[in-house]
C-alpha cells in the first residue's frame, strides 16, 4: 500500500518521501506474497498439465520433471524488474524521494534515517504484516517455513505440513501438490477457508482432496 500511496500523493503535489529497508519498493506482496506465488503457481500448472498430458491420449516420453531452481531465478527476475520499474516511474517525479533505511520517529512531525532528520506534516504507516509463529514445543519450530521461507528454497521437498487452511495455506497446497509433493492441512475449524461462504469452502476443500 505504501508505493502506490506516495506515488498517487506526488502525483497530486504533494512533496513525499518514501523510506524503506530494501533497495528498491514493493512491499511483501511483490516480494514475498502474491506475486511470487502467481509465478511458481503458473509453473506449476503448466507441470501438471504435462505430468497428466497421458489423459488426454497425449504421450510426450521420457520422464517428465521440473528445474525447481530455475523457475525460482525467473521469480527472482520478475520481481526485480517490477521493483526497479516502479523505482524508475519514481524517479520521474521531481517532489518524490525514495530513500533506503529505517525511519525512527523522533517527535510527531519528524523522523530519523541514519543520521538524518526529516521533518514532515503527514506520516502514512504501512509496513506490512508480522509473522505469528505458532507456539510449538520441543525444537520442531527450527524446520518451520514462513511465506518468507517459501519462496527462496531451492529444492522441492518430498512432504509439506501447511498449519491453517487460510487462502494463502490453500493456494500453496495446492501449487506444491501439482509438483508431486505430498502435502497435508491442520485446520482447528471444521473446513478450510473460514472466510468465504461455506458452499464455496467446501467445494474447494472437495476438489483439493480428490486432487
Amino acid at each position: 500500500a505504501g508505493t502506490p500511496a506516495a506515488m498517487a500523493a506526488a502525483m497530486f503535489g504533494l512533496k513525499v518521501l518514501i523510506v524503506d529497508k530494501r533497495d528498491a519498493p514493493g512491499g511483501e506482496c511483490l516480494f514475498e506474497g502474491c506475486i511470487p506465488s502467481k509465478v511458481l503457481e503458473n509453473a506449476a500448472n503448466h507441470y501438471a498439465s504435462v505430468a497428466h498430458s497421458d489423459m488426454f491420449h497425449v504421450e510426450l516420453g521420457g520422464q517428465e520433471q521440473i528445474h525447481w531452481e530455475k523457475v525460482l531465478q525467473d521469480k527472482d527476475e520478475i520481481l526485480k524488474k517490477r521493483s526497479m520499474g516502479a523505482l524508475t516511474q519514481m524517479e520521474k517525479m521531481p517532489n518524490l524521494e525514495y530513500k533506503q533505511g529505517t525511519a525512527k520517529f523522533v517527535d510527531a512531525h519528524s523522523v530519523q534515517i541514519g543520521d538524518e532528520i526529516f521533518s514532515f506534516k503527514k506520516a502514512l504507516i504501512a509496513t506490512g504484516g508480522k509473522i505469528a509463529m505458532p507456539n510449538i514445543k520441543g525444537n520442531g519450530i527450527d524446520k518451520v517455513w514462513t511465506n518468507r521461507d517459501v519462496f527462496f528454497e531451492e529444492k522441492l521437498p518430498e512432504e509439506i505440513l501447511f498449519i491453517g487452511a487460510g487462502a494463502i495455506s490453500c493456494e500453496l497446497t495446492q501449487m506444491f501438490n501439482k509438483l508431486g509433493v505430498e502435502c497435508h492441512i491442520l485446520e482447528r475449524s471444521e473446513r478450510i477457508l473460514k472466510h468465504l461462504s461455506e458452499d464455496s469452502a467446501l467445494s474447494v476443500q472437495k476438489r483439493m482432496v480428490e486432487s
